[in-house]
């Protein structure tokens, strides 16, 4: 990895972890207040979003130049769970709006294109691993897409049109295959860039 990636994945990550454990804070609070409304004040999901900002702020402190470092040698499992706590998370901020999910999928991707660069992947092999990378992520976000749907405000009643669910699934289905393909683009765009960005 040359100096100006280190510069620019260390920016990224000094801003991510933070912002991820703050999420991660607040909804933990959040769930917490649901639970105990009648003991617990409002301020506790604000209290939880600023302890997980401080925590993301200490690892940061003491592990960044680390996680530059092995960023791209995570073990893959782990990588399918934070994709999947992230994508809930964007979902949530977005308020359903799928364009979230379609940016973080994008963002992964250039992550595995930049990972399949480093470890100097074969065509064939680059070719399997952003197929099955981009159609998980495709799922992902169709499935995001319905999720809107089966919850949204009204939603037990439009489900009893055969029109509304069709048209449900219709939207996950294209939205997935827009993934996958944004995806992918990702996935290659940052394999070919040249050497290691010095």
């Amino acid at each position: 990895m040359g100096k100006t990636e280190k510069l620019i994945t260390g920016f990224v990550l000094a801003v991510f972890v933070p912002v991820v454990f703050s999420m991660f804070g607040w909804w933990a609070a959040t769930l917490l207040y649901m639970m105990k409304s009648g003991s617990l004040k409002s301020a506790v999901i604000f209290n939880g979003a600023m302890i997980g900002l401080g925590a993301g702020i200490i690892i940061n402190l003491l592990y960044l130049s680390g996680m530059v470092k092995k960023l791209y040698e995570i073990n893959d499992k782990l990588l399918t769970l934070a994709f999947l706590f992230l994508s809930f998370m964007v979902l949530m901020f977005f308020k359903g709006f799928v364009l979230g999910n379609i940016l973080l999928g994008s963002a992964a991707g250039i992550y595995y294109g930049r990972r399949a660069h480093f470890r100097a992947l074969s065509d064939g092999a680059l070719s399997l691993e952003s197929s099955r990378v981009s159609k998980f992520f495709g799922i992902i976000t169709a499935l995001a897409v319905m999720f809107v749907g089966f919850t949204s405000e009204g939603a037990a009643t439009r489900l009893k049109d055969l029109l509304y669910i069709a048209t449900l699934l219709l939207a996950g289905g294209a939205s997935g295959i827009f993934q996958y393909w944004v995806s992918k683009y990702s996935i290659y765009s940052a394999f070919n860039l040249t050497g290691d960005i010095s």
